[in-house]
């Protein structure tokens, strides 16, 4: 089973300032790297004055990550496609896979709140989900165009590229192919990705049409917050979409991570005592976003449950408990398909301190049962080849 680390730079208030909360991810992401986790994954969100979730730029986190630790994947979960400019972020990712030699993984969503989406790009927002997809799905296009291609072009309903009347440069030779009327037809984006043909794209499931969806693309899926009773039928639908697609079998769970809140004490009870009031108040406050949608979103990613409790929170929705609770629950996953945990400890604000034991705990008490006999991972062009150290890629590999 495969192990990574979570994290949104929680600042409750704004009372302990960035530079500390940075210190404390650093901090985290060592003790994790130290304890056998494989990767971290770092989030997007904005504009937060009540301190949950700011983390503006995560491809900055990820550079830094890769500077500092030696994980096998250094992950986006996800960066918001919709809210950035389509060539800034081809162009951004393919720096930091780069600086990270190959260990670079892409997750793509839409975002869910609408105060850290609108600002920057008013077709992202949620709200309006046929338009924000679409949006969403247009910018991975462009992104993998820019990519892939050498000289690419586009033209869809948000983004045409190049725009008219960008004349050609004469000192480009290899543009002349693309120039009509003295200007140019198609870009050319530096650099390429270092992994070839492009790091392994995720994408954020929430249904199962975007399960769906990601197995006709040949993405990988990350889900988070839903029942595993709910998941299961994604997990078997993606399958079957992805074998047929690739003419070879996929097995339900096969290129997916499940991303869980994660509490590890030395008792359940304590457990209970430490996390309860920081689980629910991330659950609240994703909630309460969703404003006359919330019951709507709380009875769909539970499976029934029109009000969470911690019962029906550790059933369906987290990973808490002592180690040996904790080893319980994961092989619960496992027995549903899924062999990738990627665990969030700042859930809601959860105490630096706390979280620093439960990644000590989770290190020394509960991987160490599941590390042996991992899978080896299939290579396509949505999962890629998972570099196992900087020598074990060369650019073009």
């Amino acid at each position: 089973m495969k192990f990574g680390l979570h994290h949104e730079l929680h600042d409750t208030d704004l009372k302990k300032g960035f530079s500390v909360i940075l210190d404390e991810l650093r901090e985290q992401a060592n003790v994790a790297e130290q304890s056998g986790f494989d990767g971290i994954w770092l989030g997007e969100h904005h504009l937060g004055p009540e301190g949950l979730c700011n983390t503006p730029n995560p491809l900055l986190l990820c550079a830094d990550m890769a500077a500092r630790t030696n994980f096998r994947r250094i992950g986006l979960a996800c960066v918001m496609a919709g809210t950035w400019h389509p060539i800034r972020l081809a162009e951004d990712l393919a720096v930091v896979d780069h600086l990270t030699k190959g260990r670079f993984q892409v997750g793509f969503g839409r975002g869910v709140f609408h105060r850290d989406t609108v600002p920057f790009q008013p077709k992202s927002d949620p709200r309006n989900e046929a338009a924000s997809r679409e949006l969403t799905a247009e910018v991975i296009d462009i992104v993998l165009k820019a990519w892939t291609e050498e000289f690419f072009s586009h033209e869809g309903p948000n983004y045409t590229f190049p725009p008219p009347g960008i004349p050609h440069h004469p000192w480009s030779p290899t543009e002349e192919p693309y120039v009509k009327d003295g200007n140019i037809t198609k870009l050319n984006v530096v650099p390429k990705p270092y992994q070839k043909p492009h790091p392994p794209i995720w994408i954020m499931v929430s249904s199962e049409t975007s399960a769906r969806r990601a197995a006709e693309r040949g993405f990988n899926c990350i889900v988070a917050g839903t029942a595993i009773h709910i998941i299961q039928d994604w997990l078997r639908i993606y399958a079957e979409v992805r074998s047929e697609r690739e003419g070879q079998e996929y097995k339900p769970g096969e290129c997916w991570a499940i991303q869980r809140p994660i509490c590890v004490a030395p008792t359940m009870e304590e457990a209970r005592k430490d996390f309860e009031h920081y689980i629910y108040r991330q659950r609240e406050y994703q909630a309460l976003y969703r404003g006359e949608k919330a019951k709507e979103y709380t009875k769909y990613t539970l499976g029934g449950a029109e009000e969470w409790t911690w019962e029906i929170l550790l059933e369906r929705a987290m990973i808490a408990g002592s180690p040996d609770d904790v080893a319980e629950q994961l092989h619960e996953l496992e027995d549903a398909g899924l062999n990738h945990l990627i665990c969030w400890t700042d859930v809601g604000g959860f105490p630096h301190e706390k979280a620093m034991r439960t990644l000590e705990l989770f290190g020394t008490r509960v991987i160490p049962m599941f590390k042996d006999d991992e899978p080896e991972e299939k290579k396509t062009d949505g999962a890629g080849p998972v570099v196992k150290s900087a020598k074990a890629q060369t650019p073009g590999s």
